[in-house]
């Protein structure tokens, strides 16, 4: 903005002497009271309302910005009508102002008070004034020159030129935007129709191929493999039953058990019972994965038995069967399911006799330790011999035969063969041996220091009724299961002269130090040097000591050497 003095002005003016000592733009200054600038701040707002009328007035929210100069064109201060103050001209703070320099320094030579406002700009030296500028019409000094002349009072006012285009005002704004908006909404034309039917065909097309496609299987391979690497798959394309048996027979070569079972459930859920138990019973590995499966989360055993039996697999869901019924902590309870299980899978099995034998031997066994537990609990809880005396530690439910045995041994010993707690009804009923039994009762009499017990055991009757002591288990287990239970001296060397063997005899003897044993072994073998060899290993003045030096003296003995 270029701002032109005119150089006939009055010196006396501008030099301060006789310029008004009054602020134009303040408010207590009245029209009538100041003459001249009365005049001039009247003709501004005249020209304000006349702005205003024509819509070109400055908004509520506009502010007016003041920079005010001293007599010697100094800016003294600049303010806004916010109160926020604004850097002197010239500074590098404020750019608007430094490119209008010249302008504003021109007005400074001269003094006055320049009013920069959002809608108007008016310069004031004397009578001259400029001012006129609405919101978008203020300058901009970067992009735009402007011209302001300055007269005295009564000249033509101060004119501002603009060479580039105005900017429009807001109904001008909101004029332009409707245009843009009408021109966005065109018609389509009949090109545009086509195009947009062509699309919409084409979409169809495809929707109609994806849903044919759907029913179109993959290959088998590409399945199995969709599968194992867990991939989207589907089944369902494949309905025949051949491609069932591929798909079922690639998984199995790929030997991956969640594909087979993958498999094997689609074809149990689309294939009849007879077709899919056939066809799996030919498959031993894709039946054994469907057999764990059922086994893992079928809740009745009896229907996985079911399953078993339908595949052909009649020895193992018997056992299955009878692993499950053994399962019952209640005695009756798992009775009755030993007694169904042995009905149904072992007794009508051909194959499986031996294990239906021994079943039922079990269903015996666990019947009298019924009849048993009754009768003993009842008289443990009566105090009643023996359980007086020696108290149960536990009770007889789902024990072993050989336990059984052991405990009727210790606690019905002696008991008629006709009672099921005798320990002779067990042996008779279960055909046990004699041996079994005789080391059994054996172990059973010596726990409860019934020595008196032992040579009734072993006491055999000859063809002529002569009884002798003879034992079906060698007299070496007898002598080491009484030395076990810590039996007496005496009963271990009565059992240890039993044993045949002179050699095995005296090394036992020696082992368990009975002097006693050794020396007669010694006479019996009329060895006298081993004899007196010994004789330092036995310690002096005891009976076997004395024993030794009478069969030394003795001169009828005749010895080997």
């Amino acid at each position: 903005m270029a701002v032109n003095f005119d150089e006939d002005e009055d010196d006396e003016y501008w030099s301060g002497r006789s310029r008004p000592k009054a602020n134009l733009f303040d408010d207590d200054v009245k029209v009538d009271s100041r003459g001249m600038f009365g005049a001039i701040k009247k003709e501004a707002q005249s020209f304000d309302d006349h702005l205003t009328a024509l819509g070109l007035g400055r908004e509520e929210d506009e502010t007016d910005d003041t920079i005010t100069t001293d007599w010697k064109g100094n800016v003294v201060n600049e303010m806004s009508s916010k109160g926020s103050s604004y850097p002197k001209a010239g500074s590098q703070s404020h750019p608007a102002l430094m490119t209008s320099s010249s302008g504003i320094q021109s007005a400074r030579g001269t003094g006055g008070n320049v009013r920069i406002s959002s809608s108007s700009v008016s310069y004031n030296k004397d009578s001259s004034s400029m001012s006129g500028f609405s919101d978008n019409l203020r300058p901009n000094f970067n992009t735009h020159t402007r011209s302001a002349s300055f007269g005295t009072l009564g000249e033509k006012r101060p004119t501002v030129s603009n060479h580039s285009t105005p900017v429009s005002s807001n109904s001008a704004s909101s004029t332009s935007l409707e245009e843009a908006v009408r021109r966005e909404m065109k018609t389509p034309t009949n090109t545009d129709m086509a195009k947009l039917q062509a699309e919409i065909q084409s979409l169809n097309r495809r929707l109609k191929s994806a849903e044919k496609s759907r029913w179109a299987p993959l290959s088998v391979a590409d399945t199995v493999t969709r599968i194992i690497l867990g991939d989207r798959y589907s089944l369902e394309p494949y309905r025949s039953l051949k491609d069932k048996l591929a798909l079922l027979d690639a998984a199995v070569g790929n030997h991956d058990g969640n594909a087979i079972l993958v498999v094997v459930l689609f074809m149990r859920k689309t294939l009849s019972k007879t077709v899919f138990y056939e066809q799996l019973s030919k498959r031993p590995e894709a039946a054994n994965q469907y057999i764990a499966y059922i086994k893992m989360h079928h809740e009745k055993r009896d229907s996985v038995a079911t399953e078993m039996g339908h595949l052909c697999r009649l020895e193992e869901a018997a056992m299955w069967r009878y692993g499950t019924a053994n399962l019952s902590s209640i005695p009756h309870a798992r009775l009755k399911n030993l007694m169904e299980c042995h009905g149904m899978w072992f007794e009508r099995n051909p194959n499986l006799t031996e294990e239906a034998t021994s079943m039922k031997e079990q269903i015996e066994l666990l019947n009298k330790q019924l009849l048993v537990e009754a009768t003993d609990d009842k008289n443990e809880r009566e105090g009643r011999s023996p359980f007086k005396e020696m108290p149960r530690k536990a009770n007889l439910y789902f024990q072993p035969l050989t336990t059984t045995l052991f405990y009727c041994s210790k606690y019905h010993y002696g008991e008629s063969e006709d009672y099921p707690s005798s320990p002779l009804h067990l042996k008779r009923e279960f055909q046990l041996s004699e041996k079994h039994y005789l080391l059994v009762a054996l172990r059973a009499r010596s726990m409860v220091k019934k020595w008196d017990d032992l040579e009734p055991l072993l006491t055999s009757k000859n063809w002529r009724g002569k009884a002798r002591i003879k034992s079906v288990v060698k007299f070496e287990q007898v002598v080491n299961i009484l030395v076990q239970n810590k039996a007496p001296p005496g009963i271990i060397d009565k059992f240890l002269r039993l044993v045949e063997d002179e050699e095995t005899r005296m090394d036992m003897a020696r082992k368990h130090k009975q002097h006693e044993v050794i020396i007669d072994t010694l006479f019996q073998m009329k060895d006298r040097q081993r004899l007196v060899e010994y004789q330092r290993h036995v310690p002096h003045r005891t009976d076997a000591a004395r024993h030794i030096e009478d069969l030394l003296r003795n001169s009828g003995i005749k010895w080997k050497n």
